[in-house]
């Protein structure tokens, strides 16, 4: 037994001095980043040289950089005034940027101060706090506080009727989702579908629980404690910040968010930088406190993924894994590109502020964290044996609308996972081809470090989730069946316009030339003739129409009018395409007409009747855009 003693008592000192060593090591690591990290000069030489490389890929752009209790490093390049260039140099502590979708983490913030005073569940139905709401639930369902504040709400999203123009005539978040349900599209807490609308909900919590404004809420509750003197979510911006924003953008004259807490915000670099030092420092900043610590932890914690060790959704944050380290992240794009990033751990944090092609601030934090956080090799693990077959298929991403016109876009934002050799291949518009190895048990790593997990139900998978590519946010995918499939519908889209236009020139040249069937001694002729060429017509005339706005620039202006004529239009020329079928089915029963205006008839119908299926998937037909 003695031996055995001895060697077990060995084996637990050298897994013991192994673990003291590892951990010398990290700790060595973290010496040497905070060492690197804390050189302001050297971060200055660094951030410098990258942006005034980049100039030519920006108009103005602001950034700061802050690593524990203050801001490390701080700057703007670029210009506020294209009239007055040289009086008008960026200013990191002057110049107000749009936050866009960044605004959303004040917006989680201020939610998370009232859960702290017990006055909202985190748990709670939304409609305990909005009871005037309206929404259809099946099976008992309910929204949760904490499903809005994750994007796991299910809630349909969407851009049209979310701005108004004349800020003397604004209109209230409560009056919009009074008009505009909000329609549940995705089961709630089963996946993750990011939505503007979802965030502007949870500001209307805030402003019931607080009796105030959320605007104000946040002036008092976050700004003031935090000394964020350039920051507001007020539409139009008080005089005194609007001087000192960009003055060659329009949304600060007649582009107003009714939705604003997802997106409205203004503020320097360098305010945003007390948010960052205040998230990174359990609550506090300058000795006042915006959170308790508990809740700090709660909202840098995990609270959806679909799998315990893959990063997905935080409180609002997004959450990545890079080289061993959890990163939180939130990118904005709404006139301006944004990005925020914490590294709680390191206490660093880094936020862009920019006008301009938005890539330039992911190209920046990527050199960024491979200069400070360089990359480690590491070989990972390989789960053997996998049937790959399961999941397969094409996958469309649940983002956007559902009910509306918006889902339109949608039909190009779709995913083929198919077999090569013993991996899988998965081939997206957009995104280079990502070669996927199994890892665990219906978990995949992607070559571009992303994970990609499945859920099966049957043996078969029909939900793929996507997270960890380095700034994009987390996405989760349905599989689709082949009639589903952006790629068919689009083909038959683009055929049947091809053959419709094609047509209205056959036929135009047609009556040109007398030789069209207007003028035929058969009323069944001529009628069929006159609706077929007005069906094409009144297809062709949204087209011109569509053309003309987007020449002029007037397509941004009363949108809600421009679409009820445009949609007109389709739908007379739908509706005159399903007469003129009739009319055709009447022609062969009866035998009426030459056989080559009979099969020129068939093809227009085939194309309107394809337009009519199209349309009605896509919500197309009649106007679902209100």
């Amino acid at each position: 037994m003695q031996p055995f003693l001895h060697s077990a008592l060995g084996r637990k000192a050298k897994m013991f001095l192994k673990a003291i060593a590892t951990a010398i090591t990290l700790l060595y690591s973290l010496s040497l980043f905070a060492q690197d990290i804390l050189n302001a000069k050297e971060i200055k030489l660094f951030t410098d040289s990258f942006f005034i490389s980049s100039q030519d890929r920006f108009a103005a752009l602001g950034i700061c950089i802050v690593k524990d209790t203050s801001i490390l490093y701080q700057a703007a390049y670029g210009i506020t005034d294209f009239n007055k260039p040289d009086k008008n140099q960026a200013s990191p502590a002057k110049t107000v940027f749009g936050a866009a979708s960044v605004s959303k983490l004040f917006t989680a913030t201020a939610l998370m101060q009232l859960v702290e005073k017990g006055k909202v569940n985190l748990d709670e139905d939304i409609r305990k706090y909005l009871t005037w709401l309206q929404i259809k639930f099946a099976n008992n369902q309910k929204i949760t506080v904490r499903q809005l504040l994750t994007h796991t709400a299910g809630i349909e999203d969407g851009m049209i009727g979310v701005n108004y123009n004349d800020a003397r005539f604004p209109v209230a978040m409560e009056t919009f989702f009074k008009e505009h349900k909000p329609k549940i599209v995705f089961a709630p807490g089963k996946q993750m579908n990011y939505s503007n609308r979802c965030m502007a909900l949870a500001g209307l919590i805030i402003e019931t629980v607080s009796g105030i404004p959320f605007y104000e809420y946040v002036e008092k509750n976050i700004f003031v404690p935090l000394q964020m003197q350039h920051s507001s979510f007020r539409q139009p911006l008080p005089d005194t910040l609007k001087q000192k924003s960009l003055q060659y953008l329009p949304e600060l004259d007649n582009d107003f968010l009714i939705t604003y807490p997802s997106g409205s915000l203004f503020t320097t670099v360098a305010d945003m930088g007390n948010f960052i030092i205040a998230h990174l420092n359990i609550g506090l900043f300058k000795g006042l406190k915006i959170l308790n610590a508990s809740t700090i932890q709660l909202m840098q914690s995990q609270q959806f993924t679909p799998h315990k060790s893959i990063p997905f959704m935080n409180m609002a944050f997004m959450e990545i894994n890079y080289n061993g380290n959890k990163i939180l992240y939130h990118t904005g794009s709404r006139y301006y590109n944004t990005i925020l990033i914490l590294i709680p751990e390191l206490k660093v944090g880094v936020y862009i502020a920019m006008n301009g092609d938005g890539s330039v601030r992911k190209d920046y934090l990527k050199h960024f964290l491979q200069k400070y956080l360089p990359e480690k090799k590491q070989t990972p693990k390989h789960y053997k044996n996998v049937n790959l077959e399961p999941f397969t298929g094409v996958y469309r991403l649940n983002v956007g609308s559902r009910t509306t016109i918006e889902m339109l876009p949608v039909m190009i934002m779709q995913a083929k996972v198919r077999i090569k050799g013993n991996q899988l291949t998965l081939d997206a518009m957009g995104i280079k081809s990502v070669t996927l190895s199994p890892v665990d048990k219906n978990i995949f790593m992607g070559d571009d470090g992303g994970y990609y997990a499945f859920e099966l139900k049957d043996n078969k998978a029909f939900r793929l989730f996507r997270s960890n590519v380095l700034w994009d946010d987390p996405m989760t995918f349905t599989q689709i069946s082949f009639y589903e499939n952006g790629i068919f519908h689009g083909i038959l889209l683009l055929f049947s316009v091809v053959i419709l236009i094609s047509m209205f020139f056959i036929w135009s040249f047609k009556i040109i030339f007398g030789k069209f069937y207007f003028k035929n001694f058969n009323t069944f002729i001529r009628l069929t003739s006159i609706l077929s060429y007005s069906s094409i017509v009144f297809f062709i005339m949204p087209i011109l129409i569509a053309i003309g706005f987007i020449l002029t620039g007037d397509y941004a202006t009363h949108v809600k009018s421009n679409l009820y004529l445009l949609f007109t239009f389709f739908n007379v020329s739908i509706a005159l395409g399903i007469i003129v079928l009739c009319l055709l089915f009447y022609l062969f029963k009866f035998k009426i007409g030459s056989k080559s205006f009979k099969v020129q008839l068939s093809i227009v119908s085939f194309a309107f009747m394809a337009l009519l299926c199209i349309g009605l998937y896509w919500n197309l037909v009649g106007y679902h855009f209100k």
